[in-house]
């Protein structure tokens, strides 16, 4: 994981608010059952990657700054734009699959960058050029040899899988993290903010001391 930047008093301030606002969320959901999948996914991502984008800087170089660039501003604009649509559309998006619009189209890319640049930032290029690899391989599969061969997917195909179905961006490792890591994540916090976590470890030393 690459170091994250240091953030200034008021950068700290907004990241705390988005994340308590996010935890009363996923709190509220663990306890009434989870919104509809696409919708609590989007959700869940709305406010993760914005957050990535203000915490993680775009190079090693950049991680002493508290101050937010250009670049960071227009990659937590695409994610709140892409997500929000998501959020607003789900029901559409869900009765209708495989009918896309324009702005679908036109927001699917930015979603699909906005992932790679954060998963970039967080953990290095690797993973992004992965997928990177698998997409062009997707596209590119008539025009290779042998057994690499294959008919191949259009543009549209890739954007719309990736994008608005369960196959993509939004598929069951999200939901993971969207429904059940967040509760763990929590409670882990609050317990070691809150001394339980030693109680729970002096406990068990006794315990083990017993036996």
């Amino acid at each position: 994981e690459i170091q994250p930047r240091i953030l200034g008093r008021n950068v700290n301030f907004i990241v705390s608010i988005l994340m308590v606002t996010l935890s009363l969320f996923q709190l509220y959901t663990a306890w009434l059952g989870p919104l509809i999948d696409l919708l609590q996914r989007s959700i869940h991502l709305l406010f993760i990657l914005p957050v990535a984008f203000i915490i993680y800087p775009a190079s090693k170089t950049g991680k002493q700054s508290s101050k937010l660039t250009v670049v960071d501003f227009v990659f937590i604009l695409l994610a709140t734009a892409s997500l929000f649509w998501v959020c607003i559309n789900f029901e559409r998006i869900l009765i209708n699959p495989g009918m896309s619009t324009t702005i679908d189209l036109l927001l699917a890319p930015c979603l699909i960058v906005v992932v790679l640049e954060a998963t970039r930032r967080i953990m290095g290029p690797v993973l992004p050029g992965l997928v990177l690899l698998l997409i062009i391989y997707a596209m590119a599969g008539p025009y290779l040899p042998g057994t690499l061969s294959h008919r191949g997917f259009s543009l549209k195909t890739i954007l719309e899988v990736l994008y608005l179905e369960y196959d993509g961006v939004f598929g069951y490792i999200l939901g993971i993290s969207a429904t059940v890591i967040p509760a763990f994540i929590i409670f882990g916090v609050v317990l070691s903010n809150t001394g339980g976590g030693d109680t729970f470890v002096n406990l068990a030393k006794r315990l083990a001391g017993r036996s």
